[in-house]
Order: structure tokens, then sequence, then C-alpha cells
């Protein structure tokens, strides 16, 4: 039976910002005056990437609790990496959803809310960080080109 924890987050992640934004646009074009409508449709993607950047963090936030530094399976089962898993999938729907993404690096209120959304570039050397207990070295695209740097940063 899979795991149905995983795609649950996933539905209140998109589902509660898409729900709230359309139940609001919903609810003020049944008013008579829709002057509010049309002022909450130009400013709805704003509401919309708060809403979503907002439950992104609240679930993180669950996970990032239950993290353990250390080595283990990478396995959606296993009960140390699961956590991982969770925390992950949810920066990630964050991160790989650009629009939301360039609002957040946009706003200064949300980076400051939510310093897991940071400003990446091309850095000088490498560069460890520190998240709770754990150690993160990332290696973005030169990976799969210099695998030799990789295992030799790691050793």
């Amino acid at each position: 039976m899979p795991n149905l924890i995983p795609l649950t987050l996933l539905t209140l992640i998109w589902g509660m910002p898409t729900v709230l934004t359309g139940g609001l646009i919903y609810t003020l074009l049944q008013e008579e005056n829709k002057i509010p409508a049309v002022i909450f449709g130009i400013i709805s993607p704003l509401f919309f990437t708060t809403a979503f950047v907002s439950m992104a963090g609240l679930v993180s936030q669950m996970a990032q609790r239950k993290i353990v530094a250390g080595i283990f399976p990478r396995e959606p089962f296993h009960k140390l990496y699961f956590w991982r898993r969770i925390y992950g999938t949810c920066w990630t729907q964050v991160y790989y959803f650009k629009p939301i993404y360039s609002i957040c690096l946009a706003l200064p209120i949300l980076k400051k809310w939510l310093p897991d959304v940071r400003d990446y570039g091309r850095g000088t050397e490498p560069v460890i960080l520190l998240q709770g207990q754990l150690l993160i070295g990332a290696q973005i695209c030169y990976e799969g080109l210099f695998d030799f740097v990789a295992r030799d940063i790691a050793n």
C-alpha cells in the first residue's frame, strides 16, 4: 500500500491556497457591488502566493523538527528518511513553482518569514549550509558532469 502522507501534504500545500483564493473570489462575485471582486482579482496572485508559501512553511516546520543527522537509506518508508522527504517536498514545491519563487524573492517580508527561501547564486568555493543539526552541501548541475569533484568534496 502506498504511503498517502506525502500526497495528503501536497494536497494541503496546493489545495488550501487554491480553495481560499477561489472561495474569496466566488464570495465577492456574489455581492451586488463587483468592485471588491475586481480589486481582489488584481491582488489575488499575491494572496495565493502568501497562502501557498505559508502552507508549505507550516508543513515543513512539522517535519523539520523531526529530522535527525546521520546516514541512512533514501527509501520513502524508512522511518528516519521520511521526515527529510516531507521537508524537501515542501520546499521543492516552492522552488520549482517559478512564479511563486520569484514573488518570494521579490518581497523582503516573505524572505524574512521564510528563511528556507533564499537567493542561490554562483559561488567562488564550496559552501556548507547548516540546517538545524544537518550539514548540507548542495551540488547543483555540476555533480553529473564532474562526479569526481563531488566525491572528493564528500570524502
